[in-house]
């Protein structure tokens, strides 16, 4: 666990030990989920089918069904930018 510091143009720093633990890196899409008084940071992978993949496990889709799944996910990243 650490802790980060709002500055003034309400920007955080990702503390060193957690970017090496996530592996996050410049540039790179993060989301972030309003829960309560909390907010969940979600790293967003660049190759979105690898994240599909990474996220549904043993499930096979067909290309269709991915490219559709990838399309939604796209789509609610930039409703939230």
């Amino acid at each position: 666990m650490s802790i980060s510091k709002v500055d003034s143009r309400y920007r955080i720093t990702i503390p060193e030990d957690i970017r090496k633990i996530v592996n996050v890196k410049k540039g790179q899409k993060i989301m972030l989920i309003p829960r309560g008084d909390s907010i969940t940071l979600i790293l967003l992978k660049e190759n979105l089918s690898e994240a599909l993949d990474e996220f549904l496990g043993d499930i096979k889709l067909t290309r269709s069904v991915k490219r559709k799944a990838e399309r939604y996910v796209l789509e609610k990243a930039k409703e939230r930018e």
